[in-house]
C-alpha cells in the first residue's frame, strides 16, 4: 500500500508543474458591463445584520462557537434587532452629497439573515423586532 501511495504521489509531483502553467480562459463577464462598472467611480456598500448588536462580531464568529452562543445569535438577536433610525431617503441624500454614484445593499448576509419577507428561512427581518421588509422599503 505504501509503495502504491508513493507512486501516485510521485506521478502527481512530476506533472504538477504542467498543471500550474495552465490558464483558465473562460470569461463570462460582458466587456461592456465590466467597462460600465469600472467607469462608475465612487460607490457605497451597505451591509448590516442582527450581529451589529454584538459590537463588531460578525457571522464569521459563528465558526466553532458554542451551541449556547448560536442559540442566542439565531433566536435572541432577532428579537432585539430594531433599526428604528433606518432612513433610506436620508442615506441616499447623504450618499449623493458625498459623490456616491451607486449603492449596493446586501439583501442576504453571509450569516443567512435576510432583509426581506422570505418564506425559505425564519432568520429574516420579518421575524425581528423591526418586522418590516427592508428591501420593499428600499424599492427593491
Amino acid at each position: 500500500m505504501q509503495k502504491y501511495f508513493f507512486l501516485i504521489t510521485t506521478a502527481f509531483l512530476i506533472h504538477a508543474p504542467d498543471l500550474q502553467g495552465q490558464k483558465i480562459t473562460i470569461d463570462r463577464n460582458k466587456p461592456d458591463r465590466t467597462e460600465w462598472y469600472a467607469d462608475l467611480g465612487f460607490g457605497m456598500l451597505i451591509t448590516w445584520s442582527v450581529d451589529v448588536q454584538l459590537s463588531g462580531l460578525t457571522g464569521e464568529d459563528l465558526k466553532g462557537s458554542s451551541a449556547d452562543f448560536q442559540e442566542i445569535y439565531f433566536n435572541e438577536l432577532p428579537k432585539t434587532f430594531n433599526p428604528q433610525e433606518f432612513d433610506p431617503i436620508r442615506w441616499a441624500k447623504s450618499a449623493k452629497l458625498a459623490g456616491v454614484q451607486y449603492m449596493v445593499f446586501t439583501a442576504k448576509e453571509p450569516n443567512g439573515f435576510c432583509m426581506w419577507d422570505t418564506h425559505t428561512s425564519e432568520f429574516n427581518i420579518m421575524n425581528s423586532a423591526y418586522g418590516k421588509d427592508i428591501m420593499a422599503e428600499l424599492g427593491a
